[in-house]
């Protein structure tokens, strides 16, 4: 730790302004939004006040009035009407992430998208792998289920694609 504590460049918010290396504005954000199946849906998730599961046709509304804000990414991630132990519906071409991306797409072309291709949200279990008897299958299995999910993605467009259980799993794709 320095003796001397040099505040001459926080001085005051003029200075501070010039000198700073982070600023926070509406380009550096990510709104995240959750899908569900169905229309006219808006549905609080509990555990984070102000985020809704919204229907496709809520969440273009929601997105656009974000993007009237400032917003320019968005981060999708699916609730399915259904789950099963493989999670199929994750990787099905007209999956409630991928017909998002869809209508989205549609009504605003610059907005940038981005989904999670995690299998826990898909899966009846609720595991982010596959469930085989009593053990959960190797990584490569998850991988094989992950490179589906891209595929089945690609038409859409989609700017990006983010494994959200790589962070907690240290695994890279």
């Amino acid at each position: 730790m320095p003796s001397v504590r040099l505040r001459r460049l926080r001085k005051n918010s003029a200075i501070r302004g010039l000198v700073c290396q982070t600023r926070l504005s509406a380009d550096n954000l990510i709104m995240p939004y959750f899908i569900i199946e169905g229309k006219n849906r808006r549905e609080p998730v509990e555990s984070m006040p102000g985020i809704y599961r919204l229907s496709v046709d809520k969440a273009i509304d929601d997105i656009r009035e974000a993007k009237g804000l400032g917003i320019k990414a968005v981060l999708l991630f699916g609730i399915p009407g259904k789950k099963d132990e493989t999670g199929t519906e994750a990787y099905r071409k007209d999956g409630i992430v991928q017909r998002a991306i869809q209508a989205i797409k549609k009504n605003m072309e610059d907005m940038v998208l981005m989904t999670d291709v995690c299998l826990c949200g898909y899966t009846s279990h609720g595991h982010c792998g596959v469930i085989k008897g009593s053990r959960v299958k190797g990584q490569g299995y998850k991988i094989r289920f992950r490179i589906f999910i891209l595929i089945m993605m690609r038409p859409s467009k989609c700017w990006q694609r983010l494994p959200s259980h790589m962070l907690r799993q240290g695994q890279i794709l």
